[in-house]
């Protein structure tokens, strides 16, 4: 029983699904400050390097394969990255706190077509504060964080939510 609760403590939240809104603002990483530049192996082969991304505005989704709210967002995050990735938005996704092989068979089940990253540790959550998934980053393509979201873009307020951010990541000037 002890080795069940200590389990259960090691694994942090997963966020109820939120039509939209400010999320958990206190998870946030702090918005205005250049992204901690981290450096993950992909599922694909190769590894995603923030910095590397620079000049390209990013959404970066924490997420995990035993996560509600993720499986109801990532579906929405597929379609929109066949909208907006062809407009210069680069989508990664930051497997968490999971077993490679359910992570794998999530990406599969879903169809996920953009860079797709795991996290062997909690340094990335911890440089982006991320308390819970799913949690999504938004950073300027100046390497800036420019907002965040802690929990699931989730039915059409959630879809329209993201959607301003997305816009907004690509507008002229700053978002």
């Amino acid at each position: 029983m002890v080795g069940a609760v200590a389990a259960v403590a090691a694994v942090r939240v997963a966020f109820s699904p939120a039509p939209y809104g400010n999320g958990l603002p206190s998870s946030a990483p702090p918005v205005g400050r250049p992204a901690p530049d981290v450096t993950l192996p992909l599922f694909s082969g190769g590894t995603l390097d923030i910095h590397r991304l620079k000049g390209r505005p990013i959404v970066l989704n924490f997420w995990a394969s035993w996560c509600v709210p993720c499986r109801s967002e990532t579906p929405l995050l597929v379609s929109l990255h066949q909208t907006y990735g062809p407009r210069g938005i680069v989508f990664a996704g930051v497997d968490v706190e999971d077993q490679e092989r359910d992570a794998r068979a999530f990406i599969a089940e879903f169809h996920v077509d953009y860079l797709v990253a795991r996290a062997p540790d909690e340094k990335a959550m911890d440089a982006y504060s991320v308390v819970g998934v799913p949690t999504t980053v938004f950073i300027g393509a100046d390497g800036v964080v420019v907002d965040a979201y802690a929990g699931g873009f989730v039915g059409s307020g959630g879809a329209q939510a993201l959607k301003a951010r997305l816009d907004r990541l690509l507008a002229p000037g700053k978002p």
